[in-house]
């Protein structure tokens, strides 16, 4: 790829000789002696790095900088100052305003090249990071959908099917006809209407995920039950309840973390 360089230089000798030694490089380089003239050419072309004079007739480099970057603002490519010996002691005005690099006049040819590189190199390697930046954030987005995909797949309608093993034979039953389900470690277990229980390994947050809100509530870390078999909730010590369920012979503690939700959702 070839690159091109915008230069912005009033002096003629200066801007000629730029011009000749960067096109020698292998260098396309777009001449102008004025601030106006160049942003026409900054807005018609794509440019690698521009190179700029500070003292120029009508706007000052800095005033160039601050206009380019109004109008452009990250995609304004690497911008580097030319100033002359005298103007040393306020280079670090430009570079607060946003300049990449300031080359000293008069300056070798090494030295030019070398800060013109610098910048092309510096901006590859902005341009690869942000390139795999958005490809890990694509990426992240991908999953993120993905997993909402899955998600709202396996949620479960209240009139849904389960298919279980019981005994090393498949069991099939309704999501309407689970009163409880305890928390065992990394599995739980379904009391359903006939007051089998079944063995699932899967997490009581799982389980809420999946449930239909409407009708199962968590009580306990250790408890979700059907509100529909709820026969009645009794005052228990410290603002706690006991639920009585029906199949259900054992009642069933809310702990004080759920009593407030248990009030909120018994209202609604």
């Amino acid at each position: 790829m070839k690159h091109r360089i915008l230069l912005i230089e009033d002096d003629p000798t200066v801007r000629e000789n730029i011009y000749e030694l960067l096109t020698e490089e292998g260098f396309s380089v777009d001449p102008s002696e004025d601030g106006n003239d160049g942003l026409k050419l900054l807005k018609s072309k794509i440019f690698s790095v521009i190179l700029c004079d500070i003292m120029l007739p009508n706007k000052t480099g800095y005033d160039l900088l601050k206009e380019f970057k109004d109008e452009f603002k990250s995609e304004l490519p690497p911008f580097v100052f030319l100033t002359a010996k005298a103007e040393r002691e306020s280079f670090r005005f430009g570079m607060e305003l946003g300049a990449d690099d300031y080359i000293t006049k008069p300056f070798t040819r090494d030295e030019l090249l070398k800060s013109i590189d610098t910048q092309i190199k510096k901006r590859g390697l902005l341009l690869e990071l942000q390139k795999s930046s958005e490809e890990l954030y694509q990426a992240d987005d991908v999953q993120k959908k993905a997993a909402a995909r899955e998600k709202k797949s396996e949620a479960l309608d209240y009139d849904s099917t389960l298919f279980l093993d019981y005994q090393h034979q498949p069991k099939m039953i309704k999501i309407a006809e689970i009163v409880l389900i305890k928390s065992k470690k990394d599995y739980s277990e379904i009391i359903t209407v006939n007051n089998i229980p079944y063995t699932i390994k899967r997490s009581m947050n799982k389980w809420m995920g999946i449930l239909p809100p409407n009708k199962f509530l968590r009580v306990h870390r250790s408890y979700i039950v059907n509100k529909e078999f709820i026969v009645r909730i009794e005052k228990w010590f410290n603002y706690s309840y006991n639920i009585i369920l029906k199949y259900v012979d054992e009642k069933i503690t809310v702990s004080q973390r759920f009593s407030r939700s248990l009030r909120k959702q018994l209202r609604d």
